[in-house]
């Protein structure tokens, strides 16, 4: 498929990135400020001696976007197979053992999909420092709980099928089971998963590498690339754009490859959406063909009967059948032919309403109560394990930032260059200088009278920051899941009900030769064939071509 053309086509470039340096003479971090920059110092253009432009110090863009694109391949495909191996072996086991494993593994993985990888990114910069491996970790730290979540899911469903059941009367251990039985029948919704999670870890690394938190120039990454460009895009366009156009291209072959894979996995599904759509074009058209308008329906001529043929038998009438029930009124039609009327029966009760009468107040109050209780009790446990959650997160954000030596802590917290007053003032307000059980307990305070502190650059409370960006960010994020919404939704709708039509997936060479169309005629196209629909009532009513 074409998705995977060009994800090879992109792998190979990346491969071939030292190849196209020596080609044009230009290193990944060599400067040319000659001719790579204007007389004004602005970014020169594409051209023969740069393929797609220079950067804001004169270095080849193609040859950085070839590197770049090595480091952002690598750390999506490294990520996935890290996430994948942790993700599949967590589901795989809380799913089939279950018990207080299940329960702690799920909880784990509510906590780090609740945990904020900036966060994370921040404090591990804080303390290792801005490099690859950090964004490796992070990301796969972050990648493994998504596809441990689906596998749990799918292996409880399997856990419970008949050749589990023969496996485990035969002798075969839980281990045994669960990696020869279980996880074979788990490889398409895990292969799946594995492609669309690899786009997710390339934008993510750009995302960290755009802000800071990633690879750090002069070592080329498409996120430090595309930050680089924030400044100059207005005036070298190439600068934002070919990088743009790199990381769109990547990510949207990696998430069509795996749309493909799982339609190569489910056949079954397609072919049922097709039926569906071709049910809804056949309805449609009945439609339109009960709404045309047609002439009045044709008498049958008379016959002449002649003069000397016998008279009819007269029909027998039937004697009516008495019936208890009132007197039901006959049309004169039915009257005069003899037609026996039923009366009309009161249509049955249902089964759980009988019973319901049937049943006294005191069972069905108890019922009710029971399912009171019964929706309580999930109440109390989602609520006591969401706030379990909750803790996790807190104890991991204060064991992340506060276990480090007090100074380090009161660097990273004044920003940069602080003056050694900011710093005894940091440590003093917080008290760095007690011990970590002391200062959990401080920040457990902190957090729960809603004091989440004040900035030590601008000297405003975090809280008023806060509410001065909220409504901003609330406006963007209702924008986003209206946007969402509705392109999702109809988007949806179109592909399920025209699954590979003209209006969604257009196969032009399986159905350009087999389809010969008049003008009048609109045309339906499908997987090697073709329908011609007539559009007007001078053209040919309807034909189809395989």
């Amino acid at each position: 498929m074409a998705s995977a053309v060009v994800i090879l086509i992109m792998t190979a470039l990346a491969l071939a990135a030292p190849a196209f340096a020596a080609l044009t003479g230009h290193g990944p971090a060599q400067q040319f400020p000659d001719t790579g920059l204007s007389a004004t110092g602005a970014p020169a253009g594409p051209g023969a001696q740069f393929w797609l432009g220079a950067d804001e110090l004169g270095r080849d863009l193609l040859v950085r976007l070839l590197y770049g694109a090595r480091i952002s391949l690598f750390v999506g495909v490294v990520t996935t197979v890290i996430g994948t191996v942790l993700g599949v072996s967590a589901g795989l086991a809380a799913g089939y053992l279950g018990g207080w494993l299940d329960t702690a593994l799920s909880r784990l993985v509510d906590a780090v999909l609740a945990f904020p990888y900036l966060v994370l990114a921040l404090a591990l910069t804080a303390v290792l420092g801005p490099s690859l491996p950090v964004v490796i970790g992070v990301i796969s730290f972050f990648a493994w709980a998504g596809i441990a979540r689906v596998v749990r899911g799918q292996a409880i469903s399997l856990r419970e099928r008949d050749y589990i059941e023969a496996a485990r009367s035969l002798g075969a251990g839980p281990l045994r089971i669960m990696f020869t039985e279980i996880l074979p029948n788990l490889a398409g919704p895990v292969l799946v998963l594995a492609t669309l999670s690899i786009p997710s870890a390339i934008i993510f690394e750009a995302t960290l590498s755009f802000l800071g938190l990633g690879v750090q120039p002069p070592a080329p990454s498409w996120g430090n690339i595309l930050a680089g460009a924030q400044n100059y895009y207005s005036v070298a366009w190439w600068y934002l754009v070919f990088p743009a156009l790199a990381l769109l291209i990547t990510t949207l072959a990696f998430n069509l490859l795996g749309d493909g894979i799982r339609d190569a996995l489910d056949p079954g599904a397609e072919r049922l959406l097709g039926r569906a759509g071709a049910r809804g074009r056949r309805s449609g058209r009945r439609r339109l063909l009960r709404r045309s308008p047609a002439g009045p329906a044709p008498t049958p001529a008379a016959v002449p009967v002649p003069a000397h043929a016998p008279a009819p038998a007269p029909a027998p009438i039937a004697a009516p059948v008495p019936v208890a029930a009132a007197p039901t009124r006959v049309p004169e039609p039915a009257r005069d032919s003899g037609a026996t009327i039923a009366p009309r029966r009161p249509a049955p009760e249902s089964a759980p309403t009988a019973v319901a009468r049937q049943e006294p107040w005191g069972s069905r109050l108890a019922r009710s109560v029971r399912g009171g209780r019964t929706v309580l009790a999930f109440a109390v446990q989602r609520t006591l394990s969401g706030l379990v959650v909750l803790w996790v997160v807190t104890l991991g954000t204060f064991l992340l930032f506060f276990t480090r030596p007090a100074i380090s802590v009161a660097r990273s917290m004044a920003g940069k260059e602080p003056t050694a007053a900011q710093l005894r003032q940091i440590t003093r307000q917080l008290g760095l200088d007690q011990p970590i059980p002391v200062q959990y307990w401080h920040f457990l305070g902190r957090l729960v009278h809603g004091n989440l502190g004040y900035s030590y650059v601008t000297g405003e409370p975090v809280t008023t920051i806060l509410a001065q960006d909220l409504p901003r960010t609330a406006s963007l994020v209702a924008g986003g899941v209206v946007l969402w919404l509705a392109g999702g939704i109809s988007v949806g709708v179109l592909s399920a009900t025209r699954a590979r039509t003209c209006s969604t997936g257009w196969r032009p060479w399986a159905c350009w030769p087999a389809c010969r169309c008049p003008r009048s005629c609109s045309a339906s196209f499908s997987c090697g064939a073709c329908s011609c629909h007539s559009t007007s009532t001078a053209s040919p009513g309807s034909r189809t071509a395989t």
